[in-house]
Formats: C-alpha cells, structure tokens, sequence
C-alpha cells in the first residue's frame, strides 16, 4: 500500500511539473521552410527546403523557391539563400514544391517538383 501511494505521488509531481512545449524549427528561424531534404556529401549535411512565403492568417502555401542550406556540427548552419525557383525553367509555372538531391558519379542532381505551363502535371528537374 505505501508503494503504491509512494507511486502515485511521484507520478503527480511529475506530471504537475512538466511543462507545455510548442513545436519550434530549431534550425530555420528567419523564413518558413517546407520539405526538408537531407544529402550527407563526405563531412557536411545540405539541407535542401521548399520555401514559404504566406503568412499565417493565410489558410493556404505559397512557395516561391527553393533553398539550400548546410552544416557540419549540426550546430552552426550556413544558408546559400534561394538557388532555385520555378521561374528557373521556361517551361514552368506555380509554386516550388518538394524536392531532393542526390549526388551520383560526380554530380549533384536536383529534381525538383512544379508544374508545366502547358498542362498540369507536376514535373522537374536541374543538375
């Protein structure tokens, strides 16, 4: 009986002491990033991101670009800023959706997601 009396205090003060915690981007402060693609290339971690520009009384996405950030202590980030954006390709319309890179025989390959003028299937590619 005193175990389990024993047992349910400690549980009450440890839940009584928890506190809230709200969801933060501990790496990304200053924009709102979509999409996080990760590519280890030998000591440094790129993060490749969708971009979104809306604000939050908005109720929908608006992502103008991608970005590209980068690490090698997963503490100090670098951010190259926008490299690329639909407007990038002629062909392309919309907004930057998810992408990812890939590094294959000596070349970086980023496949990215928009739409085509002429229709609207999703379709991309850089290298």
């Amino acid at each position: 009986m005193k175990n389990a009396l024993l047992a349910f205090w400690i549980t009450l003060l440890t839940l009584a002491a928890s506190t809230t915690s709200r969801a933060q981007n501990p790496i990304i402060k200053h924009v709102f990033t979509a999409d996080p693609a990760p590519l280890v290339y030998r000591d440094t971690l790129f993060l490749y991101t969708s971009h979104d520009t809306a604000s939050v009384q908005e109720t929908n996405y608006k992502m103008p670009d991608w970005r590209i950030y980068s690490t090698t202590d997963l503490v100090h980030w670098k951010d190259y800023g926008t490299r690329l954006s639909p407007k990038t390709f002629a062909w392309a319309t919309g907004d930057a959706y998810a992408a990812q890179c890939v590094y294959h025989k000596g070349k970086f390959y980023w496949f990215v997601s928009t739409f085509h003028k002429k229709n609207d299937h999703s379709q991309g590619g850089a290298a």
